[in-house]
């Protein structure tokens, strides 16, 4: 089975639902009708269910890029979809979920260098576009994500 069938294995056997997470939606109920009003882009998009369909057609473009699959040739796929879902549900506003001393630690033996990064951060805001996140959301994403390029990068950079 191929890495991308192995993460789409994931949600459509139902993987996504049973993602476990220690934390509770922090919605308000609105007094006039009960229902829950959404606060963060975690919430209004949809959850960790809709985090997750995005994460996996986000690595459904990485494991097709010449520069970024090979980073990932050896990687449990189902495992990283489940890290990354969180990782970015805490950037939209969801749980919190690891702190830039992980990250550091979980890319530092990976030698991703500038080109990789950025390549990463172009799939990624193509993905955004695909799944409808407007262009406010897509840019404080893009913008967190920025911040922690320091954490992430670690290889050098061929750019001339």
């Amino acid at each position: 089975m191929g890495r991308d069938a192995g993460a789409r294995l994931a949600v459509e056997g139902g993987y996504a639902d049973n993602i476990k997470m220690p934390f509770r939606l922090g919605g308000h109920l609105a007094k006039s009708t009960g229902m829950l009003t959404p606060d963060t882009m975690f919430e209004r998009y949809g959850g960790l269910a809709f985090v997750t369909r995005f994460v996996l057609s986000f690595y459904d473009r990485v494991l097709a890029s010449v520069r970024l699959a090979p980073f990932f040739a050896n990687s449990d796929m189902q495992r990283l979809v489940e890290h990354q879902a969180k990782f970015i549900s805490s950037v939209m506003g969801g749980p919190t979920s690891y702190s830039n001393a992980v990250l550091r630690e979980v890319h530092e033996h990976l030698g991703i260098d500038d080109q990789a990064f950025d390549e990463m951060i172009f799939l990624f805001e193509a993905a955004l576009k695909d799944f409808k996140i407007t262009d406010t959301d897509a840019e404080a994403i893009i913008a967190d994500l920025n911040a922690r390029r320091m954490y992430i990068v670690n290889g050098r950079s061929t750019k001339m």
